[in-house]
């Protein structure tokens, strides 16, 4: 099961997927102009928020979508040999 790292946004009852997608690409922007690496880290964090409401916002229209696409992402970079040996029985 796929767990969130932020609580959900208001946004997930509002927006619709594509106003969620075009706000996440604002926050990728918002990453490529930071300079530190502190706004760099933050940033980043708000584009993992911003993609959480993403995902609930999916969710919201096909249940069960989050947790099934998420296995199929494994599976499919464990094939690759994006992962080391001790997350294999993750998959």
């Amino acid at each position: 099961m796929y767990q969130y790292n932020f609580p959900r946004t208001r946004f997930v009852g509002t927006n619709s997927i594509n106003d969620q997608i075009k706000h996440l690409a604002s926050e990728i922007e918002e990453l490529k102009q930071a300079d530190s690496w502190e706004e760099k880290l933050l940033e980043t964090l708000d584009i993992i928020h911003s993609a959480e409401t993403l995902l609930r916002r999916f969710e919201r229209n096909w249940p069960g979508c989050v947790e099934h696409g998420m296995l199929n992402i494994l599976a499919k970079n464990h094939k690759r040999g994006y992962y080391r040996r001790e997350a294999e029985k993750n998959v």
